[in-house]
């Protein structure tokens, strides 16, 4: 019998005909979705580490309600 995954994507698909203990550990492995804000907050990071030292450095407040990914980014980062 052969399963038709057309309607996947061929990563998806590759995905698919994996066994089922495989596909419960990719299911339930982390994974980054970016967004355009926190790209934006990645790059201000990024910016601020490569920042020439002085005595009064720059600095940069994240932000937001519980849920909204500070955390992330900042484990992203």
């Amino acid at each position: 019998m052969s399963i038709d995954f057309d309607h996947l994507t061929p990563e998806c698909s590759e995905d698919a005909c994996l066994s089922p203990e495989e596909r419960i550990r990719r299911i339930q492995a982390e994974r980054w979705i970016g967004y355009p804000r926190a790209e934006i907050v990645l790059k201000r990071l990024d910016e601020l580490l490569h920042y020439p030292q002085r005595d009064r450095m720059p600095c940069l407040l994240l932000y937001a309600a519980t849920g909204m990914g500070k955390t992330k980014i900042l484990r992203k980062f």
